[in-house]
């Protein structure tokens, strides 16, 4: 229970919504009045419970550190998560618990060194590892390498042994706390943060601590050579069992044993659940609210189904929070959930939600295993460290000619960017002759139907003369044809003349004649 944001001298006797009960790590509801009824519903029982007073030191001695030593000592993973609403003071926890885990981690490496050093047959190597990545939007990010590409999202991937990966999740080795807190202010200086009523710096995504701690142990054990001419064998039976004595001339060999433990420790910062009601998100932030209790909702759901017997399968792909805990969850880690409430009785409602989260959680069992692997070399590591050595040859032969491969794109580069230019002017011709094409087509149709006009037009005016033609035609054939009737008349008529002379000539004469008489 974190302590109440005093606002003045007189808030630390407003009512608490929550509070220490008598018994042992149990937390009820305040009944108000300062008795102690309270409803059966409303009281809570976990392993630990600490109260406004406690520090996270104190917390981390009692329940974390225990942990730890078991990711250290015995090659176990082990995973701590913080859970609750926002600003109930979970990234400060964590931060806490973040100092004292590799304070400790670091403790155990140079005890190792002190207890193991002074055997000869026997070297031991030990290192620590630290990853940083946040989930903001379901998109996976690395706090070390923001600089890089901040808008890219890391892909995570199973290893078909239970496990996950994250293919280009930057791992820096540390030597020292100090370096280790060095690295963990990087991320939480790229962590991503927004204000909100509740909380002037809150955090909008979860993030992820994953500390590797590896240990390297080769213990040797080696066989004297000898000369059976000077002592021989110390008997036939160990001739015969012994494969160093070979007439006299023994070769040395070896018989190396090397366990290695890769043990990892997450320390899971979880973004805080909001109400929209108490936070007064709009926008990006709501959305981002909405995102976050999402993906707490579906790791819920999946604590509910691990804590049944047959709750069935369960449904990690959800959401990425639950896909990147999965192997945490599942069984091989041990695991450890801090949930924060605020006693404010303003936030009664987001508190009870957290103390059911953490009934949940404690159904939930897992049974961690030692990460140890065995590994037994004889008189073949020669010939082993030979292959290595060649395999280092021929990856620094293809370093080479990436090299020369990169040196060559460079000196090609002027060339490139001229085909580019090229093809930039090309495209800016054939967009300009596309364009002078288009203008022509509609000159064409332009034409086109102008040329349709005219055409109508002249047909028009043939018809007309057609129908002028065939009229003249007509008027042609009624001319000629009163012009035959004319020429008809003309005939008659040119007769009728021919006969009157000769009628006058003989009137004429009988005329005469009969003037004689």
């Amino acid at each position: 229970i974190r302590p109440l944001s005093f606002e003045n001298d007189v808030d630390d006797v407003r009512p608490r919504a929550y509070v220490l009960a008598a018994e042992e790590n149990t937390i009820v509801r305040n009944s108000g009045d300062g008795g102690s009824a309270v409803e059966e519903d409303a009281r809570y029982v976990f392993d630990r419970v600490y109260g406004e007073s406690s520090t996270t030191l104190q917390l981390y001695d009692e329940v974390i550190a225990d942990i730890v030593e078991s990711v250290g000592r015995q090659g176990r993973n082990g995973t701590v998560f913080t859970y609750g609403q926002t600003s109930t003071g979970k990234t400060h926890t964590m931060h806490g618990i973040l100092m004292a885990a590799g304070r400790d981690l670091f403790g155990m490496t140079m005890d190792d060194g002190k207890d193991k050093a002074p055997v000869a047959p026997f070297r031991s190597l030990t290192s620590v590892r630290i990853s940083c990545m946040e989930l903001y939007n379901e998109e996976l990010r690395d706090l070390l390498c923001r600089a890089t590409d901040a808008t890219s999202s890391l892909p995570i991937q199973e290893d078909g042994r239970g496990g996950v990966q994250i293919p280009g999740l930057t791992e820096r080795t540390v030597l020292d706390i100090n370096e280790l807190m060095d690295v963990v202010r990087i991320a939480e200086g790229n962590r991503t943060v927004g204000s909100t009523a509740m909380n002037e710096r809150s955090s909008r995504s979860h993030t992820i601590y994953k500390i590797m701690y590896e240990r390297r142990e080769a213990m040797t054990a080696g066989v004297r050579s000898f000369d059976e001419s000077a002592q021989g064998c110390a008997s036939k039976e160990d001739k015969e069992n012994d494969s160093t004595c070979d007439g006299g001339k023994s070769s040395r060999t070896s018989s190396q044993k090397v366990l290695t433990t890769v043990s990892n420790l997450n320390l899971v910062d979880l973004a805080g659940s909001e109400s929209v009601r108490v936070t007064g998100a709009t926008g990006e932030r709501q959305k981002e609210g909405g995102k976050i209790n999402q993906s707490l909702l579906t790791l819920s759901r999946v604590l509910l189904k691990l804590g049944k017997k047959d709750g069935g399968h369960v449904n990690y792909r959800d959401s990425k929070l639950t896909r990147i805990l999965k192997p945490s969850l599942s069984g091989n880690a041990r695991m450890g959930c801090i949930c924060c409430i605020s006693p404010d009785v303003k936030y009664v409602e987001e508190s009870k939600s957290t103390l059911d989260f953490a009934t949940r959680t404690m159904l939930v069992t897992t049974n961690a295993k030692s990460n140890i692997q065995v590994e037994y070399k004889d008189g073949l590591v020669e010939e082993f460290e030979r292959e290595i050595e060649r395999i280092k040859m021929e990856t620094a032969k293809s370093e080479e000619s990436r090299l020369r491969m990169e040196k060559a794109l460079l000196e090609n580069a002027d060339e490139i960017v001229c085909l580019k230019a090229n093809i930039e002017l090309s495209i800016g011709r054939a967009e300009s002759m596309e364009r002078e094409n288009k203008r022509i087509m509609m000159q064409l149709e332009e034409l086109n139907l102008s040329s349709e006009k005219d055409r109508d037009g002249l047909l028009k005016e043939i018809c007309d003369l057609k129908a002028r033609n065939h009229e003249l035609e007509r008027t042609l054939i009624e001319c000629e044809s009163e012009k035959k009737m004319m020429m008809k008349h003309q005939e008659v008529d040119r007769g009728s003349f021919a006969q009157e002379p000769k009628q006058m000539k003989a009137e004429q004469t009988l005329m005469e004649e009969e003037a004689n008489i």
